[in-house]
């Protein structure tokens, strides 16, 4: 369940973002909604919100932080109008709850990366590249997580965390994965054009996309080895035949 905190004084804004959010998603709960700043400051010290719905002049993200150490994330009625941009702040919170739970249940997704980067070398990936790594661990997230629609919004939902895991940005670890993708592809389109036909399928289609890349080798996970979601902490990688002559 989503937490959210409506911190607003416009009584008539309040009744609109209420309704927006029932048409929204079902998993999104109003916690409180506060018209005044103490308030909307002491309700999120006690009810740990994910989301506090507010206008910038109402009160900063810097006075959260200085007064709690806490870390919700802030949304506006553009924002909350804009069902692109929603639907990435609310897949990120699902991917940093989920991360959570995973620490709970001492997942090693570091271990999962590690086995799909050995086989990111089978297709001629590029070891010396970064992007071959956030790639390895944007799809280890992406996979494990399997919420709906966090593939769309990989660079809200996923760089981040892979950002944050390498001890980089976001925007690096976008441009790295793109460019280890286009290494790839010029390399095999010249030298082994059978790992494009039979594992990527179409050079021009796929080029240059991360998002379908990763949809591909999601594909190609499920359809070779069967994986249960289930059971992705037995994950065992194909060696299969690619890059080989």
């Amino acid at each position: 369940m989503i937490k959210v905190l409506i911190a607003n004084n416009n009584l008539n804004e309040i009744k609109g973002i209420i309704t927006t959010l029932s048409y929204k998603n079902n998993n999104i709960k109003i916690i409180n909604i506060s018209t005044e700043k103490k308030e909307a400051l002491r309700s999120t010290l006690n009810l740990y919100p994910d989301i506090i719905i507010s206008e910038k002049d109402f009160f900063s993200k810097k006075e959260i932080q200085e007064n709690y150490f806490y870390n919700p994330l802030f949304v506006t009625k553009e924002i909350l109008n804009n069902e692109k941009k929603f639907k990435e702040v609310i897949n990120t919170i699902l991917i940093q709850k989920n991360l959570k739970r995973t620490n709970k249940k001492n997942i090693n997704i570091n271990l999962i990366s590690k086995k799909i980067f050995k086989h990111l070398l089978k297709l001629n990936f590029n070891s010396n590249m970064k992007g071959t790594i956030y790639l390895a661990d944007s799809i280890a997230y992406t996979y494990f997580y399997n919420e709906r629609n966090v593939i769309e919004c990989l660079n809200t939902s996923v760089y981040p965390i892979v950002a944050n895991k390498n001890n980089t940005t976001t925007d690096i670890v976008r441009w790295d994965i793109i460019k280890t993708i286009n290494q790839m592809y010029k390399y095999n389109k010249r030298y082994e054009p059978k790992i494009i036909n039979n594992f990527l399928n179409s050079y021009t289609e796929m080029q240059s996309s991360a998002k379908l890349f990763i949809k591909q080798y999601l594909n190609m996970l499920l359809k070779k080895q069967r994986i249960s979601k289930l059971q992705l902490n037995e994950i065992k990688l194909c060696t299969g035949t690619y890059g080989k002559k």
